[in-house]
């Protein structure tokens, strides 16, 4: 709300506005040019260290072979298969998510074809593994929750 206030100087105002505002300008007096620019509005987080990555791809490979050690070597009931796919409807999200906060969307396409080769190389190795390691076992009860 522009308001005149005669007591300080005339022709002088103040703008009194309450509550959220975004990309607000407000100038005084000004004698000259003025130039604004939009920002763009997304927030730029600066990629982490590769260590948190490469712990990342770690858990991914660890899971993608418990997976493929359960669906070969487990005998699934229904529900077991619906606690499954439950399972990886969440983990994958929360993957994507947090592999996309430790490097942003620098070399994506490239970090989603190693994502995939890593899916197919943890499935197949966790099929094949006759003896599983007591990890492969205990990650594929937890992903249909058996604790």
């Amino acid at each position: 709300m522009d308001d005149w206030d005669d007591e300080d100087e005339p022709g002088r105002t103040y703008n009194t506005h309450s509550g959220w505002s975004h990309n607000v300008v407000q100038a005084g007096d000004i004698h000259g040019e003025i130039h604004l620019y939009q920002a763009d509005d997304r927030e730029y987080w600066p990629a982490m260290h590769w260590g948190y990555t490469a712990a990342a791809y770690a858990a991914l490979f660890l899971v993608a072979s418990a997976f493929g050690y359960t669906t070969a070597a487990i005998d699934l009931a229904f529900w077991d298969w619906v606690k499954l796919f439950a399972s990886l409807v969440v983990f994958i999200p929360v993957f994507f998510a947090t592999e996309y906060r430790l490097q942003g969307d620098a070399f994506m396409p490239l970090r989603f074809l190693a994502m995939v080769i890593l899916i197919a190389i943890g499935v197949s190795q966790g099929a094949a593994t006759e003896q599983p390691t007591g990890l492969e076992e205990t990650l594929g009860g937890w992903l249909i929750w058996r604790f």
